[in-house]
């Protein structure tokens, strides 16, 4: 009997054994972990933008009513805006020959005034500035043959445009002198490319600018005293609005 109980006790051990060497691990672990810190995901921070090199030229000064009330004219529609060469009211007639010899107080005066072409409006493709030259009085235009020094051209690339309550920062593509092809004045919104690329052709400094179809342009006219009836282009690029 003995034998048997000594027995039976040998094979539970073994059966004892086997069970604890073939359990899962876990089986007999105590859990002593203690409960992790929740991590909380912060949504990505919104990047700054960085400050457009035009952006120190902006004056914020969008509400031109003072201006038309200070001169009694309601026809002027902007503000031109070059660093370091001019600041200008813009008018507009209902014509391109008004504003050759009137000031911007509607009297008449042989200097004339700055003045935007009569067919364009805030959401045209080109805008067009025209103003006189003159080799007798410091009129604001005259300023413009400045560009054709190739260090002041390099220097300031850009011009703001003020218009219907914003500021349009624009830089500069070419100046070139034009005799006989007008192209300036020959706009096709649907055929911007090839309209820029003939604006650039044959002009004295081009700045490498990118442009596609969507290219909105800021083109400014005047007399060149260098050659007879010959006018000073400059074209340039609108890049931002404000």
């Amino acid at each position: 009997m003995k034998n048997k109980k000594r027995i039976f006790l040998y094979i539970f051990i073994v059966l004892l054994a086997f069970a604890v060497a073939f359990a899962p691990n876990n089986l007999f672990k105590r859990d002593t972990s203690t409960p992790t810190e929740t991590i909380v995901i912060e949504p990505p921070k919104e990047e700054i933008p960085e400050e457009k090199p035009w952006d120190k030229y902006y004056n914020n000064e969008t509400d031109l009513s003072s201006v038309r009330e200070k001169y009694g004219n309601d026809e002027i529609v902007a503000e031109l805006y070059i660093p370091d060469l001019i600041d200008v009211y813009i008018a507009q007639a209902s014509d391109n020959d008004y504003y050759l010899n009137h000031s911007l107080y509607r009297k008449k005066d042989i200097k004339g005034s700055e003045y935007m072409d009569y067919r364009v409006n805030k959401d045209s493709k080109q805008i067009n500035l025209y103003g006189h030259n003159s080799s007798t009085f410091n009129i604001p235009f005259r300023k413009l043959e400045k560009f054709l020094d190739k260090e002041f051209f390099e220097s300031h690339p850009y011009v703001i445009l003020t218009l219907d309550g914003e500021e349009r920062a624009y830089e500069i593509l070419a100046i070139k002198e034009v005799s006989t092809d007008y192209e300036h004045m020959k706009v096709n919104p649907d055929s911007m490319v090839e309209h820029i690329d003939k604006l650039k052709n044959n002009a004295k400094y081009v700045r490498n600018i990118e442009y596609d179809e969507d290219t909105k342009l800021l083109v400014m006219q005047t007399c060149s005293y260098a050659h007879k009836d010959n006018y000073y282009v400059i074209t340039a690029i609108e890049v931002d609005r404000k």
